[in-house]
């Protein structure tokens, strides 16, 4: 789950929490005259303590955001270095969400209640909302750390927090008819602070390609039996991807790259993109050159079994196609042809990673040929004495340039998700309705 998931279920959650009136009634107490009351006092107290955990859960992750947001943000335990007038916004907001939660005496929910589903809606929006804020704790360790983000994107969390502060303060106000409601302490110091960091993040344009950073699930082995086709045969790259985690040997290394100099050729001629047909007739000359480099590579460091194992089962899927293509062809704007071009890429990155570290660490070794005979040999005619040394520093090879300038993948420019703006302008104007509708009206004012 990465941010634009993890986020997108804080903010939607609190959406609709901002929509829904007659919270007493929606907690099963009176509200509405003609209805009965369904709940009694100490099963609407079990439900406010229970909603408070869950907000103690929302506010946590606020309070991480706000640090990992924060380029410059100071050692939350050293805060009380910087002088209170020199406080930055970014620090007054950080310093108050944490008094806010030390303050509570709320505990945050056990795995069970996140787990399990309400039975009044009301607590069960507040326990998809909990929810989300747990899951996007781990992106916070998975690239949404701080120092991790540029200044943009760290202003865009800096903001998307201050909205979730904004929304938890009107509902705070909101449920303040419930037994046993614990209020939030000196609520207008911590809407101040939102505010100004609300302010101050929206200076520059927001750079909504936070979202696609966090964490994700590690890519898992696809079992079973091989799947008819062209499926078989993605397949067995999905598998070779996860394998290749583990340090192939030079032996295995070049089994993959041949397999990958295959598949490569093979596609190209059935693809019916032809900017495919060309990148991957290109990925195949690519191939070709590094098995070439790799002819006289060799070294006693890494296994890799596994992943020629899968190399294997590419070759074999791969003599299996014609006859599967003659009854089935898919369509040029089939998701398998994406799904084929994304493994190519990462696998050529991991390959460029596996060969670029073994030139590095003198793993890998090239054989060069002494010009002198092996007397040692028992054989009739004497060999020619070979010697292997490190790579790196020979003249005349061109192993390292080649992964360099051609098996390693362009970087490829971030873009944010198409609906990354969607659920922040729906809490916007969730949130601005209601201040609005909450504000004195000019006659009063008058």
């Amino acid at each position: 789950m990465t941010y634009a998931e993890s986020g997108a279920a804080i903010r939607d959650g609190l959406t609709n929490l901002l929509r829904q009136q007659r919270v007493q009634f929606r907690l099963g107490g009176s509200g509405v005259p003609a209805l009965p009351v369904e709940t009694t006092d100490a099963e609407r107290r079990d439900a406010g303590a229970q909603i408070r955990r869950f907000r103690q859960t929302v506010l946590t992750w606020c309070h991480q955001a706000a640090i990992a947001g924060d380029p410059e943000a100071d050692d939350p335990f050293l805060d009380h270095d910087r002088g209170s007038r020199t406080r930055r916004p970014y620090d007054r907001f950080r310093i108050e969400l944490r008094r806010v939660i030390s303050a509570s005496t709320s505990d945050l929910p056990t795995l069970e209640e996140l787990s399990t589903p309400q039975d009044l809606p009301l607590v069960e929006s507040w326990r998809q909302v909990a929810k989300g804020a747990t899951l996007g704790e781990h992106d916070f360790f998975a690239g949404l750390e701080s120092g991790a983000l540029s200044i943009q994107q760290g202003q865009t969390l800096l903001k998307d927090a201050a909205a979730v502060v904004q929304a938890v303060l009107m509902l705070d106000r909101r449920y303040m008819s419930t037994p046993g409601w614990q209020h939030i302490p000196s609520p207008g110091r911590l809407a101040w602070a939102t505010m100004a960091t609300a302010l101050e993040a929206s200076l520059d344009p927001p750079d909504y390609t936070v979202d696609i950073r966090g964490w994700r699930p590690a890519a898992s082995l696809v079992r079973g039996p091989a799947k008819p086709g062209l499926l078989g045969v993605l397949q067995a790259e999905h598998n070779l991807l996860v394998r290749l985690k583990a340090l192939p040997s030079p032996i295995n290394l070049k089994k993959v790259v041949q397999s990958q100099r295959l598949i490569s050729a093979a596609l190209a001629d059935i693809t019916p993109s032809p900017a495919l047909a060309t990148r991957w007739t290109r990925r195949a000359t690519t191939h070709e050159l590094v098995f070439n480099e790799l002819r006289n590579v060799a070294g006693r460091v890494g296994d890799g079994i596994h992943a020629a194992e899968e190399a294997a089962n590419i070759r074999l899927r791969l003599d299996a196609l014609p006859e599967y293509l003659r009854s089935e062809m898919p369509e040029r704007d089939s998701p398998i042809w994406t799904a084929f071009d994304s493994r190519f890429e990462k696998i050529d990155a991991r390959l460029a990673d596996i060969i670029e570290a073994g030139i590095a660490d003198k793993t890998l070794l090239r054989r060069a040929h002494v010009p002198r005979l092996e007397e040692t040999s028992p054989e009739l005619v004497k060999p020619v004495r070979v010697r292997f040394a490190p790579i790196a520093g020979q003249r005349g090879t061109d192993l390292a340039t080649v992964v360099r300038e051609r098996l390693r993948p362009a970087p490829a420019t971030p873009a944010a998700p198409p609906e990354a703006a969607t659920s922040r302008a729906e809490l916007f104007s969730a949130i601005t309705s209601r201040a609005a509708a909450s504000a004195p009206n000019s006659a009063s004012i008058r």
